[in-house]
């Protein structure tokens, strides 16, 4: 289980500055800007592999469930969202 940035946020952001550098204003003169929503992301393999058993409380908070092992067969790697 792990927080991190949220990556639709982040790309929001990234959009609002390049929005701002092509109205003209320097990138050198932008702030630094780091994100404040974080997404909370569970492994389900590996909470099984470690013999841990996540409440369902707490999977129903969470923002992503990983639930695969590894790239699938032949197949893209897809994260499902909830």
């Amino acid at each position: 289980m792990s927080y991190g940035p949220s990556i639709p946020d982040t790309y929001r952001q990234l959009g609002i500055y390049v929005g701002r550098v092509l109205k003209g204003e320097k990138p050198s003169d932008l702030p630094v800007v780091q994100s404040t929503k974080l997404d909370c992301v569970i492994n389900l393999p590996t909470a099984r592999a470690l013999g841990l058993e996540i409440p369902p409380t707490r999977l129903a908070l969470a923002d992503r469930l990983h639930p695969w092992l590894g790239r699938p067969e032949g197949g893209p790697v897809t994260m499902p969202t909830r």
